[in-house]
């Protein structure tokens, strides 16, 4: 059996544990210690949670045909730790694969004391005969009981029966032992500094220098550097350890201090620092006792300082505890970047809290949510720990707060099943900014969705995250559905789907000019890793832009995934989050400033955190790779609140502890709060904030309640089924048209989204997971480049500008939608958002007339369908002389064998056809003329003179909107069978 390299760790922290059981034996009394006796609820288990007393399934603890009644149940990999503080003792349990149903193995057992590995049960799959284990524990402080999976994840249903700890009866446990009985706990990484001395995350000078020597060590590029929002925060070549790079970053903070308004004098600290500085220069690198004692004294005179800041006018932060998800297996444990938000994958014993005086060295911390529930189908319940949180909100005039629960003890975990038990729900309760208390907790949204990301818009709604648009993504090996932008009424009512877009989006934020500022994915003939960026739209959800690195010219080294976005304060600059797509959203710190011309590179982009890498291009994704960073909450450009955790790598679990910080561009930090058992994230200010402007609402839904107002549903058959689209000037373009292009016409494309999970399921071309799509049609394009059009509403759409010939010249690689109501205005056909507008002498002509209707394309294209649009065609004109041809190159373009998912035709033109193909990176551009039929030898044989084929105009035409349109073979990802008949099937969705 290959065994798993990565060993999860079934961790729990518990209490004291108070009862023991006395058992007479042949010689003496022993104290008998249960395992299925302590809390197993913040156990972690691959599947569901670790039972007592029950197989994993809930079946009685039966393995090869025999019963036990005391133990425990969990699933592989998974692992137990258990503090020994008497150092004696044995451990004894029965162990095998459990006999229930679902379970098969095959697993293996190992037994560690103090991390030596001491007992190994061999490959063991379900009907295995069970094998006993009895280890000694004379001298052993730590027990560690692990459970290691085979190839396949599913059904490795571990037993531990009878597990159980015994120490002689008249054991006494030593006075400096704070636990006086055996305890499970969360085993810390094991941290060494030079001399061999171990040390933990809570001490945090040796953890700066053990990273900080690491970094050292590692070195830093200079292109790194040059991207640095500020120099010191990098690696100097006079930096010899750690001291030295504490002490230098020290001076441009106290710079930076002083010189703002209302700032600190800072003159004995100033003085007080030189002097270290100089006892630093004056003490060897080799004296490592010396050079650490200075240093501790360098952090503690920085701490003094950095809590000086003038901007530091609150005294409490708000923030969550929450568990990082399983990051030792990708993607079916949570760690992906929409997995993440799925309410089964949570982990239990987080919580809201407020952190009191977090600018002392005696911060209280405070749980936010003491009531229960005060509505709906929760009504009574609490929400403690138990329950797994994201997205905390503050109202701006602290008022009121917003979160996402899910409650983690409802059904199976990790089964991809989606329930109203399971799920992220929105929650919104009035709070006391002086207590740190909620109260009137309520729950706004229900159902089998996953709803997060609350946050308060200007106008009274609430925009959110939501799975209700429906849709699955396309290259997910597990059903992960679309979730995107939603609005909702502050009381839950007239919930309101405001993006349309195909695929997965985040976090929205207001800006300062009251737009909602959110994270897409562009994944229209694309690769799934090619643009997960900060984009803009208005509360009511018209025109979304993106904001910058849409088209990144290649993966690396730029950041993958740009998320938890925050506007700076009295700045049109945002940072984010610098982070994966298959993995979480923990990272590097990045500074993002969309006014600056983007060059498809770094130009928008500065690190803040240059010491982390960015995740999935410069260090690849996955194993021990560091993600020390996560939800930066900016006080200025270069002043933020964020979580940060020295030691944080990718395929950690319980063990990546996220700490909250102060964090500066200059390069320092200082600890605010680490809770040693959980980690925290989502830390942030608890004060007033200004009110953003109202942005009026132009679309007919999600209407804003006028004060006094109450919600009436509207009228749906009222409403308009398509709205008005304009263009200025096709011809205003970033990239230049060919010399001498005409545009006479614009085609509509309609993107689908996919009704079924599982990448590929069903394959409907040649491009690897592409998408499904049909052809609205053609409108007119007028002689000064303008066109005004109706297309329907409430549906993700993308443009293709065509020449005289109906072939495209260019086209869009995302989508847009307009919404009922609404009226949209582009400037060009992918103009340069940065440049000025043209100067126009008058109303566009298009604009001087009613808006056009789309006219409709071939049969065959709506939706795409190979068999009905072309392969007529083909048998009238292509066969017959292909079959009777002695030419090796005459290619057969018969339909083939019936039993076969493509025609023949269709798998032989594939060399001949330009499509975009690969699942993870295309070029993110489009080239003008260089894509589609202008790019496939099939459209030059077709207008050349290939022995005597005559086409007409629209046979001509029928194969060029095809090639245009990556050449797909079925026009929906349902009933392959009918539409290969040529039947035309129409999509589910939309």
């Amino acid at each position: 059996m290959k065994r798993s390299r990565l060993s999860v760790r079934l961790l729990a922290l518990l209490g004291s544990l108070s009862l023991w059981t006395l058992v007479s034996g042949a010689a003496a009394q022993t104290q008998m210690f249960w395992l299925d006796e302590m809390d197993l609820s913040l156990t972690h288990c691959a599947w569901r949670t670790a039972q007592a007393k029950t197989s994993v399934g809930g079946e009685p603890l039966t393995i090869a045909g025999q019963t036990w009644e005391r133990g425990v149940g969990t699933h592989a990999p998974a692992e137990i730790s258990v503090h020994n503080p008497a150092q004696v003792g044995i451990f004894c349990a029965t162990v095998g694969v459990s006999d229930e149903t679902g379970s098969s193995g095959p697993l293996e057992f190992q037994i560690f004391t103090d991390e030596k590995l001491v007992w190994k049960s061999g490959e063991m799959s379900k009907g295995t005969p069970p094998k006993e284990v009895r280890i000694s524990l004379d001298g052993v402080k730590a027990l560690r009981i692990a459970v290691d999976k085979g190839e396949v994840y599913y059904g490795d249903h571990a037993n531990l029966a009878d597990a159980r700890i015994e120490w002689p009866a008249d054991t006494r446990v030593p006075e400096s032992e704070t636990f006086k009985t055996p305890r499970i706990f969360r085993m810390a990484k094991h941290l060494k500094d030079e001399s061999g001395k171990e040390f933990t995350r809570m001490d945090e000078n040796a953890s700066e220098w053990y990273a900080t020597r690491e970094l050292l060590q590692t070195g830093m590029s200079d292109e790194v550097k040059s991207q640095a929002l500020h120099p010191a925060s990098t690696i100097f070549p006079t930096d010899r350890d750690p001291l030295d790079v504490a002490v230098r970053r020290i001076f441009p903070l106290v710079d930076a201090l002083t010189a703002m308004p209302n700032g600190p004098k800072l003159t004995e600290e100033r003085k007080e620092l030189e002097a270290l500085d100089a006892q630093a220069k004056a003490v060897p690198a080799e004296d490592l006792t010396a050079r650490k004692a200075i240093f501790a004294q360098v952090t503690a005179l920085r701490r003094k300082i950095m809590l000086q800041n003038p901007l530091l006018d609150f005294s409490d932060l708000i923030f969550l505890k929450r568990h990082y998800l399983n990051g030792s297996v990708p993607e079916i444990y949570g760690s992906h970047m929409c997995d993440q938000y799925f309410g089964f994958h949570q982990l239990p014993g987080g919580g809201l809290y407020v952190l009191k005086n977090a600018f002392t060295d005696k911060p209280e911390v405070v749980p936010v949510l003491t009531e229960p529930v005060k509505n709906g189908r929760l009504a009574g319940r609490m929400l403690d720990k138990t329950w797994g949180f994201l997205s905390p909100e503050l109202s701006h005039d602290g008022t009121q707060i917003l979160f996402a629960a899910a409650d983690t003890h409802a059904g199976e975990r990790h089964k991809y099943e989606w329930t109203q038990e399971n799920c992220f729900h929105i929650f919104k309760a009035d709070f006391d900014m002086k207590t740190g208390k909620a109260s009137n907790i309520t729950q706004l949204t229900d159902g089998a969705f996953n709803e997060f990301d609350p946050c308060f818009l200007p106008n009274g709604r609430i925009v959110f995250i939501s799975e209700r648009r429906l849709g699955y993504g396309r290259c997910h090996g597990r059903p992960v559905p679309t979730y995107t932008l939603h609005t909702m009424n502050a009381d839950g009512s007239d919930i309101t789907t405001i993006s349309f877009h195909e695929t997965n989006e985040w976090a929205p934020v207001v800006d300062h000019n009251g737009m909602v500022v959110y994270t897409r994915w562009d994944y229209v003939d694309r690769g799934a890793n090619n643009a997960h960026h900060p984009w803009i739209t208005t509360p009511d959800g018209r025109d979304p832009r993106a904001l910058h690195g849409n088209y990144h010219k290649e993966q690396a080294p730029v950041p993958l995934f740009e998320g938890d976005i925050r506007p700076v304060p009295n700045s049109p600059k945002f940072t984010a989050t610098a982070c994966a797509h298959h993995g979480q959203t923990y990272g590097s710190l990045i500074l993002v400033d969309p006014q600056v011309k983007d060059d498809d590179f770094m130009s928008c982009v500065r690190r803040i955190t240059p010491d982390q890498g960015f995740p999935e291009t410069e260090m690849g994704y996955g194993g021990d790779q560091p993600n020390r960073y996560a939800t930066a909450h900016p006080l200025s450009e270069y002043f933020y609140i964020c979580v940060y955790d020295p030691f944080a790598v990718w395929n950690a679990y319980y063990e990546n502890n996220f700490g909250i910080y102060l964090l500066d561009a200059f390069g320092n930090r200082t600890l605010l709060y680490r809770d040693p058992e959980i980690a925290c994230r989502d830390a942030f200010p608890l004060k007033k904030r200004p009110m953003e402007p109202v942005v009026p609402h132009r679309t007919l839904r999600g209407k804003p309640l006028a004060k006094g107002e109450t919600f009436q549903p509207i009228d749906e058959s009222a409403l308009p089924k398509t709205a008005n689209i304009g263009l200025v000037n096709v011809y205003d373009t970033k990239l230049p048209f060919p010399e001498g292009t005409k545009i006479e016409r614009l085609r509509i494309v309609q993107v689908l989204p996919k009704p079924n999970p599982f990448g590929d399921v069903p394959r409907i071309g040649y491009g690897d997971q592409k998408n499904a799509r049909r052809i609205l049609g053609t409108v007119p394009v007028e002689e000064d480049g303008s066109a005004y059009f109706t297309v329907p509403v409430n549906v993700p759409v993308y443009f293709q500008a065509l020449d005289e010939k109906g072939v495209a010249v260019q086209t869009m690689r995302s989508d847009t939608y307009v919404h009922e109501g609404e009226e949209l205005i582009c400037q060009g056909c992918h103009e340069d958002r940065h440049s000025a507008i043209t100067a126009r002498p008058r109303v566009p002509q298009a604009m001087r007339r009613a808006p056009s209707a789309i006219q409709p394309d071939p049969e065959g294209s709506n939706p795409f369908n190979f068999v009905k649009l072309l392969q007529p065609i083909i048998d009238a004109k292509c066969v017959k002389c292909h079959e009777g041809s002695d030419d090796p190159r005459a290619i057969d373009l018969s339909r083939g064998p019936e039993n076969e998912h493509f025609f023949t035709s269709y798998r032989n033109l594939k060399p001949y056809c330009f499509f975009y193909n690969h699942y993870l990176w295309t070029d993110a551009r489009t080239y003008p003329g260089k894509f589609g039929s202008n790019a496939s030898r099939l459209y030059q044989i077709l207008t050349s003179d290939h022995h005597g084929l005559k086409l007409t105009k629209e046979e001509l035409y029928r194969f060029t909107l095809w090639m245009d349109n990556n050449c797909d073979f079925y026009g929906a990802y349902e009933e392959c069978s009918l539409q290969r008949q040529g039947k035309i099937v129409r999509p589910s969705l939309e």
